[in-house]
């Protein structure tokens, strides 16, 4: 064990060192997880940087980098003189052979707080993203709540 880390922090993050991940991008995997999981809920203040730095046994400066990493990708927000918080909920979607969305979206409980009754009327956007020269990457199909948008077709 590194001098300084405590065994509740040893426990916190993997003791042993992970080829090619920074610390910091293991705190902010571990901060990740914490807010995944529900031990920090949507719109709760985040423990202070010195407070994380000494529970998982790392410098403040490895907690700052890890947070404005989270906060580049969404989960948390930083109030000036308040304090980082928790931000919206996203939604895990891994990629597998098999993936399908509805199965993710059901099992996060997301279908019920998009409220779309049964044989509500959408608007179905099919696309293509192609690269540079012109080779189709991705595609897409979007369902639009039709009473929720104002379609406006630009030609």
């Amino acid at each position: 064990m590194k001098a300084g880390v405590t065994k509740r922090a040893a426990r916190a993050l993997p003791t042993a060192e992970i080829a090619g991940v920074a610390l910091w991008r293991r705190v902010a995997d571990h901060l990740e997880r914490a807010i995944a999981d529900g031990r920090y809920p949507v719109d709760t203040r985040l423990p202070g940087e010195i407070e994380i730095a000494q529970r998982l046994g790392v410098n403040r400066h490895t907690v700052r980098r890890a947070i404005a990493a989270l906060a580049d990708r969404g989960f948390v927000r930083a109030e000036r003189g308040s304090g980082t918080y928790v931000d919206t909920r996203r939604l895990r979607y891994p990629i597998h052979s098999r993936t399908r969305f509805s199965e993710i979206v059901g099992a996060a409980g997301h279908a019920a707080r998009l409220r779309l009754a049964p044989g509500r009327p959408l608007i179905v956007v099919d696309s293509t993203d192609v690269t540079a020269d012109g080779r189709p990457i991705l595609t897409t199909r979007a369902r639009l709540a039709a009473d929720r948008i104002e379609l406006v077709i630009e030609t």
